[in-house]
């Protein structure tokens, strides 16, 4: 009960609800809203509330909190049965060996707090199941919401213990019967990044198995790892799923990894799919084709690599924060996306599966972010030209990230690759608005 309290307070913290306290009497007077749920309307009822006796107040306020968690918990056991074979569970999301993630409807449980402050003395059984009802509406977190939404909080993670230790976490979306497909997300980004694939791998009959890189969100950390520890992993993977031979779809920073696993296991990879891919920086002779942010960062590597990670620490402690729907369009600003790109990302699923990737892979662990960036500025350990399976390549000519000039490079080095330009389509649009061509296109090889 005590892990429900606290994550209340942490979301009313995030949601930035705060009270003016009289300096004279001490009491809440009034109360300030910087977040997306309108607490006006129940300004009135915490002042009436507060203005009780303090001995009362302190008495009654967890009389009222406490079973509204029991309440929640019961729902949660019946709904999702599954949170009944963990050892714990966390209201808010989190995700550890021992539970299922659950985000708490902070909603609802607003509406189910405020509703308690205004009975004189509430009656736990009756809360409890007006909580366990509140949670069932569709409106908040019933059945339909779960399945509409289980991608975004709850995906169901599988965890692999590893023959070099620690564990790999991945995902998979689309058909469980399908085609196999191994999803490497982009960086910075998670497994949930292939969400983006979803729809088109159900409707094409496609298995997307979508691993979290090592050290990012629930993958263990490895230390000194490199780019050619990679495909082992995956062989792991496959034979744990006893998927003997598959394709490969990689989005923007997983390009690297996806040439990699093709070098090594060229029997075993089909066909690898590229969009909006990384090339070998450290062979570039000329990084003008990429990103400003990225020759930043890449002259920071070269000469100051420790101010580089300190850097990281700070972008994480910004980037790990869930913007309120309103002020997309200001991220996406301050993004500078091409028009194309911040049109793509208007899709909230799409956004989701970018941003919400990208901020949990954040959240989870900075310091492997940082590994996986610096593993971008280094050698590969093997040529492009060594990668002997077909490749199909996939770049918007409006791509900020990587130019096309970048993709041209990439293509004459490669032995057997087709390259498909997208007119008019930039990083993130590419892959968001044409995954259906470029998955039908994949298991055509």
């Amino acid at each position: 009960m005590c892990r429900f309290l606290s994550s209340v307070t942490d979301q009313m913290f995030a949601e930035r609800f705060l009270f003016l306290i009289n300096t004279r009497t001490r009491n809440p007077v009034a109360a300030i809203v910087r977040g997306h749920f309108p607490f006006f309307l129940e300004i009135d009822i915490l002042f009436v509330f507060f203005r009780r006796p303090r001995g009362q107040v302190a008495q009654q306020l967890p009389a009222r909190l406490v079973p509204i968690g029991v309440g929640k918990f019961v729902w949660i056991a019946l709904v999702d049965h599954r949170n009944l074979a963990r050892t714990s569970f966390d209201v808010l999301g989190g995700r550890n060996s021992h539970s299922v993630p659950m985000k708490l409807n902070f909603a609802a449980t607003r509406f189910l707090f405020f509703h308690t402050l205004k009975l004189r003395k509430p009656n736990q059984v009756y809360v409890q199941k007006v909580t366990a009802a509140n949670f069932g509406r569709k409106e908040d977190f019933a059945r339909g919401a779960i399945a509409e939404n289980s991608w975004n909080f709850m995906d169901d993670c599988k965890l692999l213990p590893l023959k070099s230790g620690g564990q790999l976490a991945y995902v998979e979306y689309g058909s469980a019967t399908g085609t196999p497909v191994f999803f490497f997300h982009g960086w910075p980004s998670s497994r949930t990044m292939a969400q983006l694939t979803d729809a088109a791998a159900r409707e094409l009959g496609v298995r997307i198995i979508s691993p979290d890189r090592p050290g990012i969100r629930d993958s263990s950390f490895q230390p000194n790892r490199k780019l050619v520890d990679w495909p082992q992993i995956v062989e792991q993977l496959a034979d744990h799923l006893e998927i003997e031979r598959f394709r490969i779809l990689a989005i923007s920073g997983g390009a690297p990894y996806a040439y990699a696993a093709a070098w090594r296991f060229p029997k075993r990879v089909l066909a690898v799919a590229i969009a909006s891919g990384a090339p070998p920086i450290v062979d570039l002779g000329d990084d003008s084709g990429l990103l400003s942010l990225y020759r930043r960062m890449l002259w920071l590597h070269r000469c100051s690599p420790q101010t580089l990670r300190v850097l990281f620490y700070l972008a994480g402690a910004i980037a790990r924060i869930r913007p309120p729907v309103r002020f997309r369009p200001l991220v996406f600003k301050l993004l500078k996306l091409q028009p194309c790109d911040a049109a793509s990302l208007e899709d909230s699923v799409a956004f989701e599966a970018c941003f919400e990737s990208q901020r949990r892979a954040w959240r989870a662990s900075v310091k492997g972010l940082t590994v996986d960036a610096e593993i971008f500025a280094a050698p590969w350990g093997f040529r492009l030209e060594d990668v002997d399976v077909p490749v199909r390549l996939w770049h918007g000519t409006k791509d900020r990230a990587f130019s096309t000039r970048v993709a041209e490079y990439v293509t004459a080095r490669l032995p057997n690759c087709t390259t498909r330009y997208v007119e008019g389509e930039g990083h993130y649009s590419v892959p968001i608005r044409h995954m259906r061509e470029i998955l039908a296109d994949l298991i055509a090889v």
